[in-house]
C-alpha cells in the first residue's frame, strides 16, 4: 500500500501499539513489521487466527512463550560454520525448551482451536540438540566439567595444581618475616596469577615477579618464585582446557548448523504465533471485534472508534490518576518545590499561612485550597487554571469571593464523553488539554480542543445552570478540594457506510467537529483489517478487501520545495489519480481549500467526478457551499455532517450520513459577542449571494427527506447484518454438530472392533498413560485393560482406541529429525 498514505494515517503508531502486547523479541520484531496483506484469503486466515487466540486467552490458554530469545542470528551463523559462544548455545537450548512447551501447547488446543493447532506442522523436533547442548553447558553458559572425558581430565589436573599452590602459599603466610611486609595477610588473583600483596617499602624482600600495583602504588602484587613452576604448569593446562571448551563449542555449533534450516522456520513460527498472540491481546485489550471481508467494495463501520485517539486518552487517565494518587499519598507539605530549579514558595507568599497538599507547577497545578499566585511571579507560572485533560479544577479561589460552581462540571474535550454520563453519545466533553495530549491531537486534526476559563463559563448550558442553581449557597467539602474526580473519557463512535447505495460521501460541518477524525478511522481500519487486527467497531461491521488506501490529509507545504499549501494538495491528488483503482480508498481533507472559493469548488467538482469515473470508493471532507450540492446531480454520493451543538457551541462528533452541515459561523460569531451590527450585516450579504435556493422551504423538504431515507437504510442494513451473523452462526454450529457426530459414529465403530492387544486411552486414568486391551466382553460392555503392571476393569464406552487420538506420524523430514537425537555427551 502507499507508504505516504500509512504515514499520515498514523499507522506506525498501530504498529508499536500491537508490538507492546509481544511476550518475547520475536513477536516485537514481527509486530514493527507488519504489513496489510492483499490477499482476501490470507486476511480471512489471519483473521481467523487472531479471533481464536482471543478465545484462547479469554479461557486460560496462553502460550508459553516468555523467555523466548531471538537467536535466528546465531542459527545463520552456524549454518555457515561459525562457532558459536557458549552463552549462544546455552539461549539456543534455552530457546528450545520453550519451543517444546509451545509445541505441547498446540497439541493440546489443537482440538478446540484448530487454527493455532495447524502451526505445530512447521515446528521441527529438537530434543536431540537440546540434550546435547544441555549435556556440555549449564544455565549460565559455563561448560560442563562432564562435556568430555578429556575435560574432566584437564580440570582435575588444575584443581590439583591449584590446591599445591594454595598450599604454599599458606604456608608462607604463616612465616612472620613474610607477614611482616604484606599489606594484609591473604593471597589473592591477578589475571590467573597467585599473588601476595606487598607493602611498596619491602618489594625488594620477597622473590618473585611483579603482576600488578595498587592505584595508590602502596601495593605491590608479587606472585613468589616458590609457586612459579605450578604456576607454569597451571597456565599450561588453562591454555588445554581453553582448546578443549573450543573443541566442544565448535562440535555443538555444528550441530545446529546441521538443523539451521528447520530451526529458522521453527522460530519463523514462533514470530507468527507471538504476533498472533499480540493481535489478540491488543483486541482484548481494547474491545475490539472482527470485521466481514468482502470483495465487493461494501464498507459498513458500526460504533467505529479511532484507536489511536482512543489509547491516547487510557494513557492520560492513566496519568492523572498516578498524579492523583501522589498527591492522595503524599504528606502535607508547607512549600512548592518548583520544578525548574526555582526556591520554594512559602505558604505565607500564597497568601495563605496554613499548610497546603502540593501540585507540581510543572502539570499546570496548584495547591488545592490556595489563593491564586500573586502578579509578581514570572510568567510561566500563570498557567494554574489549565488543568490536564480529564480532571476537574480544583477551587484555588479566595474564600471570600463568590463560588463558581462551574469549575465543577465534568471536563469536556473533543470526542470524549464521561462514562458517568446516563447518555454517553449525548454527552460532550468540555475540558483544557494537557499539552501532550493538544500535541498529540494537533495529527489527529479535530480531536482535541482546549479554551479558556472565562470561555467554558460562559458555554455552561441553560441545563447544567438550571441544575446547579440549588446547590450555589453551599461551597463543596475539604475532602472534595484534596480529593478531585477524575471521570473517564472515551472516543465518540460513529457509523459510516459506503458502496452501497452510493460510493463517495461528502463530509461538511464546522471545524474541530471530528471531520479529519472520521475519515482517518476509515482509512486506518482498513489497513489494520487487512494485517489480521480486529477492529474498534461493532460485530457485524463490514470492510472490503482494498489494493490501496490513499490519503491527502493536513497541510504538508514545504519551504525548500517552494510548495504552498494548495500546491501541496494538488500534487498529492495527481499522485492518488496515479495510483487508483476501482478497489482504492481515497481520503481527501478539505477539498478545494487554499485557494479562491469559486476555484477551489470548480476544481473540487472535477476531482469528485475523476473519483466517480474511476470507481473506487471515496471520503472527502470541505468547507466550500458549491460542493455541498454535489450530491445532488450525482446519484453515486451522498452527503454527510457532523453534529454541532449551537446552543453550547459543542461539537458532538456524530456522523449523519443524509445531512449538509452548516458551518455556523453567524451563529458562533453572534454567541461570542461579536458585535450585532456585524454579524447583521454579514446575513444580509450572504441573503444576497443566495441565488441558488438553499434557504428555499423546498431545499428544507429535500434534506429532510433525503435525511429520513438514511436513516431507514441504515436500520435496514443492520437488520440485514444481525441477520447474516445469525445465520453464519446457526451454519457453524450446524457444522460443529455434524462433525460431531461423525467423530461420534467413527469412535462407536472403533470401540465395536477393538480386539486384546489394541492400544487404547482411558481418560479416567490419564490421556498420558496408554494400554493395551487384555480381554472384551461384547455382552456385558465390559473390558479389561493392562496400564503398566495393573490391570483396570473398565466399560468399552470408556475406551479411546489411541489410532483415533494419536494419528499415524507423516514420514520423517528434516525439521522432524535431528543428528543429535539422544545425545548428551561429547566423547
Amino acid at each position: 500500500m502507499d507508504t505516504h498514505s500509512l504515514e499520515l494515517l498514523e499507522f506506525d503508531r498501530i504498529r508499536a501499539l500491537v508490538s507492546s502486547y509481544a511476550a518475547s523479541p520475536l513477536g516485537r520484531t514481527a509486530a514493527l513489521a507488519l504489513e496489510p496483506s492483499l490477499d482476501l484469503g490470507e486476511v480471512r486466515q489471519q483473521q481467523a487466527l487472531t479471533t481464536e487466540m482471543t478465545d484462547a486467552l479469554t479461557a486460560g490458554l496462553t502460550p508459553p512463550l516468555a523467555g523466548l530469545l531471538d537467536v535466528r542470528g546465531a542459527v545463520r551463523r552456524s549454518a555457515i560454520g561459525a562457532t558459536l559462544a557458549a552463552d549462544e548455545l546455552a539461549e539456543i537450548a534455552s530457546s528450545l525448551r520453550i519451543i517444546a512447551e509451545v509445541d505441547r501447547y498446540l497439541v493440546r488446543v489443537g482440538d478446540s482451536f484448530p487454527r493455532l493447532g495447524a502451526l505445530k506442522q512447521n515446528i521441527g523436533e529438537f530434543s536431540g540438540l537440546a540434550n546435547a547442548i544441555d549435556g556440555c553447558l549449564d544455565a549460565r553458559g559455563r561448560v560442563l566439567d562432564t562435556a568430555s572425558r578429556r575435560l574432566s581430565e584437564i580440570r582435575r589436573e588444575i584443581a590439583g595444581v591449584e590446591e599445591r599452590i594454595q598450599e604454599t602459599l599458606r604456608r608462607m603466610l604463616r612465616s612472620p618475616e613474610i607477614r611482616r611486609i604484606l599489606r594484609y595477610p591473604n593471597f589473592t588473583v591477578v589475571g590467573q596469577h597467585y599473588v601476595l600483596p606487598v607493602a611498596r617499602d619491602f618489594r625488594g624482600e620477597l622473590k618473585g615477579s611483579v603482576h600488578r600495583t595498587s592505584a595508590s602504588n602502596e601495593t605491590v602484587y608479587i606472585e613468589p618464585q616458590a609457586v612459579a613452576e605450578q604456576s607454569a604448569q597451571l597456565s599450561y593446562l588453562r591454555a588445554k582446557e581453553t582448546k578443549e571448551v573450543r573443541r566442544i563449542l565448535r562440535w555443538l555449533s555444528a550441530q545446529v548448523g546441521q538443523v539451521a534450516e528447520p530451526l529458522a522456520a521453527t522460530f519463523e513460527v514462533m514470530a507468527t504465533l507471538d504476533l498472533v498472540l499480540c493481535r489478540g491481546r491488543y483486541s482484548l485489550d481494547y474491545r475490539m471485534t472482527p470485521p466481514d471481508l468482502n470483495t465487493e467494495g461494501r464498507i459498513l463501520l458500526r460504533g467505529a472508534r479511532h484507536p489511536i485517539l482512543e489509547h491516547l486518552f487510557r494513557e492520560e487517565s492513566r496519568r492523572l490518576r498516578a498524579e492523583v494518587e501522589a498527591i492522595r499519598s503524599s504528606e502535607e507539605s508547607p512549600a512548592i518545590e518548583i520544578a525548574t530549579g526555582s526556591k520554594p514558595i512559602e505558604s505565607d507568599e500564597l497568601g495563605s499561612s496554613t499548610p497546603q497538599r502540593a501540585f507540581s507547577i510543572g502539570f499546570h497545578q496548584m495547591p488545592v485550597g490556595s489563593r491564586p499566585l500573586p502578579p509578581e511571579l514570572p510568567d510561566s507560572f500563570r498557567g494554574f487554571h489549565e488543568l490536564p485533560v480529564g480532571s476537574r479544577p480544583a477551587p484555588w479561589v479566595d474564600p471570600n469571593q463568590e463560588f463558581d460552581r462551574s469549575l465543577f462540571q465534568p471536563p469536556v474535550g473533543q470526542t470524549l464523553v464521561p462514562e458517568s454520563s446516563e447518555d454517553k453519545r449525548d454527552a460532550s466533553p468540555d475540558d483544557d488539554d494537557s499539552p501532550e495530549a493538544l500535541d498529540e491531537s494537533a495529527r489527529l486534526k479535530g480531536g482535541l480542543s482546549g479554551r479558556p476559563l472565562e470561555q467554558r463559563r460562559r458555554e455552561r448550558s441553560e441545563s447544567s445552570q438550571s441544575r446547579e442553581s440549588s446547590d450555589l449557597s453551599s461551597p463543596p467539602s475539604e475532602s472534595s478540594r484534596t480529593r478531585p474526580d477524575l471521570p473517564s473519557r472515551s472516543v465518540v463512535p460513529i457509523d459510516i457506510h459506503l458502496g452501497y447505495q452510493f460510493n463517495i460521501l461528502v463530509i461538511t460541518g464546522p471545524n474541530t467537529g471530528g471531520k479529519t477524525v472520521a475519515i482517518k478511522t476509515v482509512g486506518l481500519l482498513a489497513i489494520m483489517a487487512q494485517c489480521g487486527l480486529h477492529i474498534p467497531a461493532n460485530q457485524g461491521s463490514q470492510l472490503s478487501l482494498l489494493d490501496d488506501v490513499l490519503a491527502d490529509i493536513g497541510d504538508e507545504q514545504s519551504l525548500e520545495q517552494s510548495l504552498s499549501t494548495f500546491s501541496s494538495h494538488v500534487r498529492r491528488i495527481t499522485e492518488i489519480f496515479s495510483r487508483a483503482t476501482e478497489r482504492s480508498l481515497i481520503l481527501l481533507d478539505e477539498l478545494g481549500a487554499g485557494t479562491d472559493p469559486a476555484e477551489g469548488a470548480a476544481l473540487g467538482r472535477a476531482i469528485l467526478d475523476e473519483i466517480d469515473q474511476i470507481g473506487c470508493r471515496a471520503i472527502v471532507t470541505t468547507h466550500i457551499g458549491d460542493l455541498k450540492t454535489y450530491a445532488f446531480s450525482n446519484p453515486h454520493t451522498e452527503n454527510a455532517a457532523v453534529e454541532f451543538d449551537i446552543e453550547t457551541l459543542r461539537p458532538r462528533y456524530r456522523v449523519h450520513i443524509g445531512d449538509i452541515g452548516a458551518s455556523n459561523a453567524l451563529q458562533i460569531a453572534r454567541r461570542l459577542a461579536m458585535p450585532a451590527h456585524l454579524v447583521d450585516r454579514a446575513a444580509r450579504y450572504i441573503e444576497r449571494s443566495r441565488d441558488d435556493g438553499q434557504g428555499s422551504p423546498e431545499w428544507e423538504v429535500v434534506q429532510r427527506l433525503r435525511f429520513e431515507a438514511e436513516q431507514a437504510r441504515q436500520e435496514a442494513m443492520a437488520q440485514q447484518a444481525e441477520a447474516e451473523r445469525t445465520r453464519a452462526a446457526l451454519s457453524q454450529k450446524l457444522a460443529d454438530l455434524q462433525s460431531q457426530a461423525e467423530q461420534d459414529s467413527r469412535l462407536e465403530e472403533a470401540r465395536a472392533r477393538l480386539q486384546p492387544g489394541d492400544r487404547v486411552v482411558v481418560p479416567r486414568l490419564g490421556y498420558d498413560r496408554p494400554g493395551r486391551v487384555v480381554r472384551v466382553e461384547a455382552r456385558k460392555n465390559k473390558a479389561v485393560v493392562a496400564i503398566g503392571q495393573m490391570n483396570w476393569d473398565v466399560t468399552v464406552d470408556e475406551l479411546i482406541p489411541q489410532v483415533l487420538k494419536t494419528p499415524e506420524a507423516p514420514a520423517a523430514t528434516p525439521s522432524r529429525t535431528s543428528p543429535t537425537r539422544g545425545k548428551t555427551r561429547f566423547e
